[in-house]
């Protein structure tokens, strides 16, 4: 029951998530809750997303064009770490 629920929670917040990110997209306010977000779900490897935020701002600061490839790229990179980092935790 319990793994039920946490997995339930995990997936609402990794579409709340995505929604955040597409978002930013019209606003880069957006990028705040997708953030905060993204660590809730990184846990303890919190310090794995933190690179991917830095390298997003600085693409943000220095051209807008390459704004929007950068999220995607970003957003690929933390989808994929959470989802393995879910399934190793869900086998233990």
């Amino acid at each position: 029951m319990l793994a039920q629920r946490h997995s339930t929670i995990f997936f609402i917040l990794i579409i709340l998530f995505i929604i955040f990110l597409l978002l930013s997209f019209i606003s880069p306010l957006f990028l705040i809750p997708s953030i905060s977000i993204s660590f809730l779900l990184a846990g303890p490897n919190y310090k794995l997303v933190i690179p991917f935020y830095f390298i997003l701002i600085l693409i943000l600061g220095l051209k807008a064009d390459y704004y929007f490839i950068g999220s995607f790229i970003t957003a690929f990179i933390i989808i994929v770490i959470f989802i393995k980092n879910y399934f190793k935790n869900l086998s233990l």
